[in-house]
C-alpha cells in the first residue's frame, strides 16, 4: 500500500465538512481539490483502528501488507521503499522490515476467521448501545463475528462504551463520521466488513443467542442472497431475548416476488451475502426510512430469499422507531415500488407463465396483479391497478371480473361518478356486484376489506404461496 497518513489540515474536529479556499497541499497536484470543493477532514485516529485490523487480519491469515510509501507518518505495517518493490534503480539495497511501533491487537479471538460482521448504527442512543453489543458478545457465533460500530455524529459519548467493549474483543470496530443517514452508515459498515455475511443489529433489539449461528448456517446451506427470521414484539426498552415477556410474534412471510413487491416480508434482522453487494450495489442513500425494503428487494429478486421458520430475533416496538414516520415512508415507498411493480417481469411474479404462455393464463395473472396492487398491499397503487384493468378490459371485451376490478379502483380514488355507474350496471350480472353497491348505497362509512373481490381462476395461480399482508403478520404468541 502507498499512504502518507499526514494533511495539512485548516482548523476544526476529524470529519467536520469543509471547503477548500486554495492550492491543495495534500496531493500530488495543487488543484486535486480545487478552491471550492467540500471535503471532510481526516479521522487518523479512527483510520489506525482500521489498518491495525486489517495488520491482524492478514499476519492470522499468514499473509502481509507493507508500506511502501516514502517519507509516510504511518508506523503500522512493515515498512518497504516502492522502488525496491518494482525495481526502479534500487534492487540492491537491503529491504528493512520496520515492526509496527502500535501494539498488535490482544484477544482470543483476534485471529479467528470471520463469518458474520454486524453493523451497529448509532445516533442519540447511549442507553441502548450497551445492552446491544453485550447481546452481539453473548451470541455463539461471537468467535467468528465483526461488531462495526458506525457513530454518526452522535450528540452523546457511545464512543466510551465502545472503547470498554474493545478492551476485551478485538474483533469490535469503531468509526464516527459526521451526521449521515442510516443507509449511508450502513454502506460505510459494508465497505468496511471482513466477514463472509453481513447483517444489521439495531441498537434497540436483540436477538437469540444463537440467532446469527443459525442464519450464517441457513446461509451455508441455501443458494441464495438473503435469509431471515420471525421475531418476538416487545415494547420494553433494553429488554433481553431470555427474559422477555412478549406476547407477539412477528410471523414473517416467505418472500416470492409477488409478497415483495406488496409489503417487506424481511423484518428487522435479516443476513445476506457481502460479496454481493458488488453484483446489485448497495443501499441507497437517499432514503432515509425504506432503504432497507428496497436494497433487500433488489437483492432478492436478484438472488433469492429464504425465510427460517423461527423465532430468532426481539423486536422492539416504539413510536420513536424510524418507520412511524408514515408520510415520510409513503414517499419513499412510492418511489420505488412503482418502479419495480412496473418493470419486474411478470414471468418472474407468477413463475407458471414460462410453461403456460396461453392468452387465458396472462389474463389470470394480470387481473390477480391488478387485485393484489388494490387489495393485498398496505401500499396500494390504485392508478396502476386502474391501467392494467382498463388494458385487460381492450384485450377481452366487457368481462365482468374485469369491469368489477375497474369500478372499485376508481371509487376508491374517490371518482363515483366513473364507479358508480359501472358498479350499478353489474350489479344486475353479479351478486358480488350487488352486495358491493349494497354496501356503498348505505351511506355510512365502509371498510374496503367488507368488500368482496372477484378472481379469475387458473391452475398455475395455486401453485403460488399466498401474499400475507402486513395486518396478518403479528399475531399473539403461539398462534
Amino acid at each position: 500500500i502507498g499512504v502518507d497518513h499526514e494533511y495539512k489540515n485548516p482548523p476544526g474536529n476529524p470529519n467536520e465538512a469543509v471547503v477548500s479556499s486554495g492550492d491543495d497541499p495534500n496531493h500530488f497536484h495543487p488543484r486535486y481539490f480545487g478552491t471550492g470543493v467540500r471535503w471532510h477532514l481526516p479521522d487518523l485516529e479512527n483510520a489506525e483502528v482500521g489498518y491495525r485490523l486489517a495488520h491482524e487480519y492478514f499476519r492470522a491469515d499468514g499473509r502481509s501488507v507493507t508500506d511502501a510509501t516514502l517519507e509516510g507518518k504511518l508506523e503500522v505495517f512493515p515498512k518497504r521503499d516502492y522502488r525496491d518493490v518494482f525495481g526502479l534503480e534500487r534492487a540492491s539495497e537491503p529491504v528493512v522490515e520496520k515492526p509496527p511501533s502500535v501494539p498488535a491487537l490482544k484477544g482470543a479471538r483476534a485471529g479467528a476467521a470471520l463469518k458474520a460482521t454486524a453493523i451497529v448504527s448509532t445516533y442519540g442512543a447511549e442507553r441502548l448501545l450497551g445492552p446491544c453489543l453485550d447481546d452481539l458478545e453473548r451470541q455463539t457465533l461471537a468467535r467468528q463475528l465483526e461488531i462495526i460500530v458506525i457513530d454518526s455524529g452522535s450528540p452523546e459519548n457511545e464512543e466510551r462504551i465502545v472503547r470498554e467493549f474493545q478492551r476485551r474483543n478485538s474483533n469490535l470496530v469503531y468509526i464516527r463520521t459526521c451526521r449521515e443517514t442510516l443507509y449511508e452508515a450502513w454502506n460505510r459498515g459494508v465497505a468496511t466488513a471482513r466477514g463472509e455475511y453481513v447483517t444489521n443489529a439495531n441498537t434497540d433489539d436483540r436477538h437469540r443467542p444463537d440467532a446469527l449461528e443459525r442464519l450464517a448456517r441457513e446461509l451455508d446451506r441455501q443458494p441464495v442472497g438473503i435469509v431471515y427470521a420471525d421475531s418476538l414484539i416487545t415494547t420494553a426498552e433494553n429488554d433481553s431475548f431470555e427474559a422477555t415477556r412478549a406476547n407477539r410474534v412477528w410471523k414473517l412471510p416467505q418472500a416470492s416476488p409477488r409478497q415483495m413487491l406488496m409489503d417487506c416480508p424481511f423484518g428487522p434482522q435479516p443476513m445476506w451475502r457481502r460479496a454481493l453487494h458488488d453484483d446489485v450495489g448497495y443501499f441507497e442513500g437517499k432514503y432515509r426510512l425504506a432503504g432497507d425494503y428496497e436494497f433487500f428487494m433488489r437483492l432478492a429478486l436478484e438472488h433469492g430469499a429464504h425465510h427460517i421458520d423461527e423465532v430468532l430475533g426481539l423486536y422492539y416496538e416504539s413510536s420513536d422507531n424510524l418507520s412511524y414516520n408514515h408520510e415520510a415512508m409513503r414517499a419513499e415507498l412510492d418511489d420505488f415500488l412503482g418502479r419495480y411493480r412496473s418493470t419486474t417481469p411478470l414471468e418472474q411474479i407468477y413463475p407458471f407463465l414460462r410453461d403456460d404462455t396461453s392468452d387465458d393464463a396472462r389474463m389470470a395473472a394480470w387481473f390477480d396483479y391488478a387485485n393484489h396492487l388494490v387489495w393485498q398491499t398496505p401500499y396500494p397503487a390504485l392508478d396502476y391497478a386502474e391501467e392494467i384493468y382498463r388494458k385487460l378490459l381492450s384485450q377481452a371485451g366487457d368481462q365482468v371480473e374485469v369491469a368489477h376490478g375497474l369500478a372499485l379502483a376508481l371509487l376508491l380514488q374517490n371518482r363515483p361518478d366513473e364507479g358508480a355507474p359501472m358498479l350499478r350496471d353489474l350489479s344486475h350480472r353479479s351478486e358480488i356486484a350487488a352486495h358491493n353497491l349494497r354496501l356503498l348505497e348505505a351511506g355510512s362509512d365502509v371498510n374496503p376489506r367488507d368488500l368482496r373481490i372477484m378472481t379469475i381462476a387458473h391452475p398455475g395461480l395455486l401453485s403460488l404461496p399466498r401474499v400475507i399482508p402486513a395486518w396478518e403478520t403479528r399475531v399473539p404468541v403461539g398462534k
